[in-house]
């Protein structure tokens, strides 16, 4: 039963947090609200200041609410401190602007206990029509059934905002690479590097539309182009370390968006005169150029110089 005492706690949710004290303190309101298996819930903050531990020090007397404040840096570094601090045999991730709803960790639950085979899931990323109509957020479906090599190529990346796997998935894959993710060298790519890194592996991946939180984190404007640039120049940066380690996906799924986003610009051009979609490009190289800085262990596929041993 949720919020027992002495009930080991089946999931271990871990949410990296940065300067949004109030964002961070809503979330967690709202996944210390969820039904299903006993669970715990791990905030790893890297806030400069106390505003955010000061902000959560109400809820401290939830048993199941443990926070932990690193001097890491990066939302990659964040969930593998979370990780490390677990004691679940399910791990769970969600991002600080987001909501659970009440039956998210129990729908999640369900699918591991009726899926042995699943290593990790996928839920929804939900956004409200009316935030979409006020800047952008980034979404995801969960409607593809299972996550593939394919899937992926044709685009469609789940998210760390709604992600699980198994304790026996990480034993196996290795952790998130920390040059990768927001907070990180690279700015982004945690989510496509690790999926990629299970799909090589041999595990299985699944949907889980059930399993749904809400996305709040908009961006308008300069702050929107911005963002679009950082995931694809993160994506960039991690499918190059999969090619340069000699995996013919990594390569493959470069050029497929590399030229899917070139044949938007060459469309954009005739029909406009403006090649929309160059700059999409452009990021995509530049990641990848960019990834070239770092070292790569052949052996855990991590970047070498940003390796930790949280475990």
């Amino acid at each position: 039963m949720v919020g027992v005492v002495d009930v080991p706690p089946v999931i271990s949710v871990t949410v990296p947090t940065r300067g949004r004290a109030e964002h961070v303190r809503d979330c967690i309101s709202s996944i210390l609200a969820c039904i299903g298996p006993a669970f715990e819930v791990i905030v790893v903050d890297q806030s400069d200041d106390r505003t955010t531990e000061q902000s959560l020090a109400a809820l401290l007397s939830d048993t199941r609410f443990h926070y932990v404040r690193s001097g890491t840096r990066g939302v990659c570094a964040a969930r593998n401190v979370g990780i490390a601090q677990s004691t679940g045999d399910l791990f769970v991730c969600t991002d600080d602007d987001c909501r659970a709803s009440p039956d998210w960790l129990d729908a999640l639950y369900r699918v591991f206990v009726a899926r042995p085979e699943a290593a990790v899931l996928c839920g929804r990323v939900f956004v409200s029509d009316e935030l979409s109509r006020e800047g952008f957020a980034i979404s995801y479906p969960a409607d593809t059934g299972e996550v593939t090599f394919e899937s992926m190529r044709a685009g469609s990346f789940p998210l760390t905002a709604n992600l699980a796997f198994r304790r026996q998935t990480i034993a196996r894959v290795g952790c998130f690479d920390e040059a990768l993710g927001s907070g990180g060298p690279l700015r982004s790519g945690g989510e496509p590097d690790f999926l990629l890194r299970v799909a090589r592996s041999g595990l299985r991946m699944f949907d889980v539309p059930d399993a749904q939180v809400t996305h709040l984190g908009i961006r308008k404007g300069r702050a929107e182009d911005a963002l679009k640039h950082k995931y694809l120049f993160g994506t960039g940066a991690a499918m190059a370390k999969h090619a340069r380690l000699g995996d013919p996906w990594g390569l493959a799924l470069l050029s497929t968006y590399v030229r899917y986003f070139a044949g938007n610009a060459a469309r954009n051009l005739l029909r406009t005169g403006r090649p929309r979609g160059a700059k999409e490009v452009g990021a995509l190289l530049a990641g990848a150029l960019s990834s070239l800085r770092f070292r790569v262990d052949s052996e855990s596929r991590l970047y070498k110089s940003w390796l930790r041993l949280h475990w």
